[in-house]
């Protein structure tokens, strides 16, 4: 049995030639496809779709190799790590893969609607995200201040965010912020102990507004 260690070299099988219409995941990435296909929405909006549907392909892809975050959440990070690499590098080649990369980068009147430099950003994002999916790690994460900051005020901009974060740098444990990077204190491990977290590249606050109030509507409307 895999040992469920994300530094392992396991190689996953990560393309897909066709999504199941019976599974709901998996018809729901087919709604997003097409609705990114012939949809022409705002730059945010996309983006939050685009984010959506990388997450979708990433769950996709879990379920061919019968992981499950709860039942696997090493193997299962290190399968999404593994994943977005690929997108990001833009080799995938089969079919549902390959309409995923392309959906990123869709042309709206002659221009990329979601520059081809975003798909890092969606990458880091959704990376930065996923390592509180694994126990006893990551429980002070970027994504849980903007959800934080977007909760008090739902109409924030992403600049507005980056504000109210170097103005309470003490209260959300932010240790430096400027235009590159982002550092954070988290609490780790058993004993609950202080230490740095990774950089985090700034420019990922934009996305990861976007991936919050994608979902906060979703709620919202349920």
């Amino acid at each position: 049995m895999h040992s469920g260690n994300p530094n392992t070299d396991r190689v996953f099988d990560i393309e897909i030639d066709e999504l199941d219409p019976k599974n709901p995941n998996e018809a729901a990435l087919e709604r997003l496809l097409r609705t990114l296909r012939g949809v022409d929405p705002s730059l945010e909006d996309r983006l939050g779709l685009g984010i959506e549907a990388v997450e979708r392909y990433l769950q996709a892809v879990r379920r061919r190799n019968q992981l499950r975050r709860n039942w696997h959440p090493r193997a299962s990070q290190a399968c999404d790590i593994q994943t977005i690499q690929l997108i990001t590098k833009g080799t995938l080649s089969k079919s549902v893969g390959k309409r995923l990369r392309e959906s990123l980068v869709a042309e709206i009147d002659g221009k990329r609607y979601i520059p081809e430099e975003l798909i890092p950003l969606i990458h880091d994002a959704i990376l930065e995200d996923t390592k509180g999916d694994v126990r006893g790690e990551g429980k002070q994460s970027l994504t849980k201040i903007i959800k934080e900051i977007h909760t008090q005020k739902p109409n924030v901009t992403a600049a507005e965010v980056r504000d109210i974060m170097d103005r309470n740098r003490e209260i959300y444990g932010i240790l430096a912020i400027d235009d590159d990077f982002v550092e954070l204190q988290s609490i780790h491990g058993k004993k609950d102990a202080l230490r740095n977290s990774p950089p985090i590249k700034t420019s990922s606050i934009p996305v990861i507004l976007s991936r919050v109030r994608t979902k906060a509507a979703k709620t919202a409307k349920k």
